[in-house]
């Protein structure tokens, strides 16, 4: 399972620029995903929530999102360096803190955020290069959105 997620992500010479946006967005996903499993519960708001982030951010449809959520599903990933890095080499710095706020969001879904959650996302933070700034800032932002 793991070995099949790797060869999603390992770029091949012949892949075409529409593959090439597919693995990128399914590696956000599948960072996304994580954040809902990391407190070893999946929450149904927090999946709901994701399917919510996702259809907007790229305009799918109910069909094309559950293809997407079903590829970046399976399994557990050993190690998110594979997706982090895929992503530094294909996102500007705006859309690694928008992909960060969205971990955050994802985070908040369920009301709380868990210990196991706010690591997760702190440690993709710096895989991702994102300022120390940026981080906190939002977190805040999401944070302050489910208290009000």
């Amino acid at each position: 399972m793991i070995q099949t997620l790797r060869d999603l992500f390992i770029a091949k010479p012949q892949e075409n620029e529409a593959q090439k946006t597919q693995k990128v967005r399914q590696a956000g996903v599948v960072l996304l995903l994580e954040v809902a499993r990391s407190d070893f519960s999946e929450d149904p708001s927090e999946r709901k929530h994701i399917e919510t982030l996702l259809k907007s951010q790229y305009d799918l449809s109910d069909g094309d999102l559950r293809e997407l959520i079903s590829i970046s599903d399976q399994g557990d990933t050993a190690s998110i360096h594979p997706f982090t890095s895929l992503l530094n080499e294909h996102y500007q710095y705006d859309e690694r803190v928008e992909l960060l706020r969205q971990m955050w969001s994802v985070a908040y879904a369920d009301g709380t955020l868990d210990k196991y959650e706010d690591h997760l996302i702190r440690k993709v933070a710096d895989l991702l290069y994102v300022r120390h700034s940026d981080f906190i800032k939002t977190k805040l932002n999401e944070a302050t959105k489910v208290s009000k």
